[in-house]
């Protein structure tokens, strides 16, 4: 552990011998010993090594853009490493077929645990080996409730809107040019009765998105947009 000592000696190291306030130049060596430590060394210590100041340290580290190693699981180090080799077989067999989440729970550890050894070990499956979510399956996005009906592959055609497959399922097709509402506005009654069909036309008509301006309704659209776009990305 590094005393008080040490880290006085780590900041005052680069000041010149007359007590003077600027730093003295970077030697090539030392820029040498900067390359080799800083990878895997904390700060305090390179300062110390070199017999530099953190404060300059830091400010040469940034000029020459050097970059931490990326951490690694030791398996070989039971001190370094939670994972046991059981751990670790285990894990690659139900990552191939499950998601970070899934093994997390089937493991009883974090997701992030599982999702940074998966990092560590560099475990890789393909998208075929996935789960796929089963048919008539739910799931709520941007507000409405969808149904899977299909297995295809294509989320626009596996995944209809509930209260349109209720619609169809009593009544036949929804025409082109009819929209479907719920009576008293609120998306979470699925109830047939509480469903009507209108021409498009009205329903824009009733809409209050088109009393704005055109220059307004442009950007109130991209701005929905990007906030759809934000959701499929959690």
């Amino acid at each position: 552990m590094r005393t008080r000592t040490d880290r006085a000696a780590a900041n005052v190291g680069d000041l010149p011998k007359d007590g003077r306030s600027n730093p003295r130049p970077w030697s090539a060596e030392e820029v040498s010993q900067l390359h080799e430590l800083w990878p895997n060394n904390p700060l305090w210590l390179v300062a110390k090594k070199i017999g530099r100041s953190q404060t300059s340290v830091r400010g040469k580290v940034t000029h020459l853009k050097l970059k931490k190693a990326p951490r690694r699981i030791d398996i070989k180090n039971p001190r370094c490493n939670p994972w046991t080799l059981a751990d670790i077989e285990r894990l690659k067999c139900l990552y191939a077929t499950h998601t970070a989440s899934q093994v997390a729970s089937l493991m009883g550890k974090s997701a992030s645990r599982i999702k940074a050894a998966v990092a560590a070990y560099g475990l890789a499956r393909s998208r075929s080996s996935m789960p796929r979510t089963p048919i008539g399956a739910e799931r709520i996005m941007h507000g409405y409730r969808y149904v899977k009906v299909t297995d295809t592959g294509a989320r626009s055609q596996d995944w209809k809107r509930a209260h349109h497959v209720l619609w169809e399922e009593t009544n036949g097709p929804i025409p082109v040019d009819f929209v479907l509402k719920f009576k008293d506005g609120n998306r979470s009654n699925l109830s047939i009765d509480n469903l009507v069909l209108m021409p498009r036309s009205d329903h824009l008509k009733q809409n209050p998105f088109y009393q704005y301006p055109t220059e307004l309704r442009s950007a109130m659209s991209l701005l929905r947009l990007l906030k759809r776009r934000m959701e499929t990305t959690k």
